[in-house]
């Protein structure tokens, strides 16, 4: 059976040709798309072709299934990857799935949220594509197997029960921080054959131990220094959750740069301290900041302060800065700043009220995202950006003001904001409103 495909439909497949890995898409047209059913009609399967072998793009399971055994062939056709997304929204427990032999590649968040217990990789598989197989809380057991070249980032994301991993000599490049919130890993291993990766007191590091790439969520030590020599300390490193037990981090003068938010819910996290000797960043009072201070670089989500007073000259706040600094409510801002990084406040759910100082003029994608308990906002007449999704899910917000200044409002930056009415005075804002169905007034005359 076959059909048309009526909506853009996006395939990642991610491969890894030697030292380097590139992503490559499934260029966004129209396709045809292939149905395939059980005989038992329990199990429907949606598939593109790609030179005669399948793609599943959407696998749906009629009733509760204990054992998933996904087929090789589909209509004849090999079945060579799982696609991105392809098993989310099947949320029933499962003992175990398996994928048959001959599947090179599993997409992104491809069994995202999934209930099973253990999962079977074959040999074949070479790329596990971002957040594959992130929140699967009932993971107890996963074997990487020597064959795979790339894993991704978040690819087990908050698998909770995932108690071992072993990283294989044959995985060459990783994007970030595959295993954030694994609470039950205490040690990341790599085989020692392993020519890219190494653990270094079970912490994961590149082999010239330059990139932090890793910190097990499952430590239980207070305190880490980072080894002098490295270099990079990389996106979602210590990517934790509540028990993660880290309070403290100290960063040697050899690093250089960071990637985006390397402290990511280490909700212990109360101080980031820095050598005296570093060229290029400093502390204040446990918060990191660039050397000239001018960039806000991590608010450690620990710190007590209800109420925090970025210091004066401080120009950028930057991207992830404050995420998930719960207990914080009051965030108090100099006339200095001039932009507000991609999700620089996202997931700040204790924050109650924002007022932006005139000198800024832009906000990020996401920089306010899902601050569930923020109820009033004061952008001020010089903002001309906010970005996509910046006020995404802010529940209680009730009203801001979008002044003449803004010239461009990315697209969902006020999605499921229930009670937010807009205050426009331009065409422009006018019609954003009306067309992203935000209730809107207009402005009281004097």
């Amino acid at each position: 059976m076959r059909r048309k495909l009526l909506k853009t439909k996006t395939i990642g497949v991610l491969a890894v040709f030697l030292m380097l890995f590139m992503a490559v898409g499934v260029a966004e047209e129209e396709q045809t798309v292939y149905t395939w059913k059980s005989p038992r009609r329990d199990v429907e399967i949606d598939y593109i072709l790609t030179d005669g072998q399948a793609t599943i793009i959407e696998y749906i399971i009629y009733g509760y299934p204990d054992k998933v055994v996904i087929p090789d062939r589909l209509n004849k056709h090999p079945v060579i990857g799982i696609g991105d997304k392809a098993f989310i929204g099947i949320y029933s427990q499962m003992s175990s799935v398996t994928i048959p032999e001959g599947v090179t590649y599993i997409g992104s968040d491809a069994f995202r949220g999934c209930q099973m217990e253990s999962i079977t990789i074959p040999n074949s598989v070479e790329s596990i594509g971002d957040g594959a197989f992130a929140s699967c809380s009932l993971l107890t057991s996963v074997t990487i197997p020597d064959g795979v070249n790339y894993i991704g980032n978040d690819a087990f994301l908050d698998c909770i029960w995932l108690a071992d991993v072993t990283i294989p000599a044959s995985v060459i490049a990783m994007g970030g921080n595959p295993f954030g919130g694994c609470k039950k890993i205490s040690t990341i291993n790599v085989d020692p054959e392993n020519p890219v990766y190494a653990s270094i007191d079970g912490v994961l590091f590149d082999q010239r131990e330059k990139v932090l790439v890793s910190y097990p969520s499952g430590s239980p030590y207070e305190f880490y220094a980072i080894p002098q020599g490295t270099l990079i300390i990389g996106e979602g490193a210590f990517t934790g959750m509540p028990w993660l037990e880290l309070t403290q981090i100290t960063i040697p003068d050899s690093v250089i740069s960071t990637g985006r938010s390397p402290f990511r819910r280490c909700n212990k996290l109360s101080r980031i301290d820095v050598d005296k000797g570093s060229p290029v960043f400093v502390t204040i009072d446990g918060v990191l900041f660039d050397q000239r201070q001018k960039v806000l670089v991590s608010h450690p989500p620990g710190l007590s302060n209800e109420t925090y007073t970025i210091p004066q000259d401080v120009k950028i706040i930057g991207e992830y800065a404050f995420w998930h600094c719960d207990k914080l409510t009051n965030v108090i801002m100099p006339d200095s700043i001039t932009s507000i990084g991609d999700y620089a406040f996202a997931h700040c759910d204790g924050l109650t009220s924002v007022s932006i100082p005139a000198s800024v003029t832009n906000v990020g994608n996401w920089a306010f995202y899902g601050c569930s308990e923020l109820t009033g906002v004061t952008i001020p007449d010089g903002v001309m950006e906010i970005g996509n999704s910046a006020f995404y899910n802010c529940g209680e917000l009730t009203s801001i003001n979008i002044p003449a200044s803004v010239t461009r409002i990315g697209d969902y930056a006020f999605t499921y904001c229930p009670n937010l009415i807009l205050t426009v005075s331009t065409r422009y804002a006018i019609q954003y409103a009306s067309e992203h169905g935000v209730r809107y007034t207009f402005p009281v005359e004097e």
